[in-house]
């Protein structure tokens, strides 16, 4: 086996290298697909470049999956949350909601 030959792997883990998928060359990295399931117990692998369908959303091309670490509130962002909690509370006061409502609300 030659060196051309790896490049044109049918799989991806056999050698690690990158393989030519419609005339392009691709990288492991980018073979990767996700896992998908639903409630209704199918479930199904989706690769960059794939389409798919989606109810809310309709027809689109799955590129790939950013994962986003999750930051604190500016104090700004805290101070609004506080303001509306307490507009949602006085709200539900003046309904005359209970405190377990009021609780399950907030």
């Amino acid at each position: 086996k030659n060196n051309n030959d790896n490049i044109h792997s049918e799989d991806p883990d056999e050698d690690g290298l990158p393989r030519v998928i419609n005339g392009k060359l691709t990288s492991r990295q980018q073979l990767m697909g996700i896992s998908v399931g639903s409630a209704g117990g199918w479930s199904l692998e989706v690769f960059p470049g794939d389409f798919v369908v989606h109810r809310k959303y309709g027809i689109g091309r799955y590129e790939k999956t950013v994962l986003k670490s999750k930051t604190k509130l500016t104090p700004e962002e805290t101070a609004a949350s506080e303001e509306r909690r307490k507009e949602i509370i006085n709200g539900l006061m003046n309904e005359g909601k209970s405190l377990e409502e009021i609780q399950k609300a907030v």
